[in-house]
């Protein structure tokens, strides 16, 4: 899954915007966070797209990251991974 981050301007024009048409942009997002690349029209680059309500667009730009968990040497190697799969893979 991913997680949304809104831009500052997003925000001021987002919350301009009539409510039904800020429901239906919200519908659209929680469905982007869980397959980003299904939603949306690319806009010159797979990472760049839009999404459509009426006359109004939202514009998203999508990041890969990679979080780095922990290190360990290999004598703790397993305590480590089980830690690790506990915290993050409940």
């Amino acid at each position: 899954m991913y997680e949304l981050s809104e831009t500052p301007e997003f925000r001021k024009q987002f919350a301009k915007l009539e409510r039904e048409i800020r429901r239906r942009f919200q519908k659209q997002l929680r469905k982007v966070i869980q397959v980003p690349f299904s939603m949306g029209r690319p806009l010159g680059s797979p990472n760049f797209r839009e999404l459509r309500q009426g006359v109004f667009r939202l514009y998203y730009q999508t990041k890969v990251i990679i979080l780095i968990l922990n290190v360990s040497d290999k004598d703790t190697q397993q305590e480590v991974i089980d830690l690790i799969r506990r915290k993050y893979f409940h």
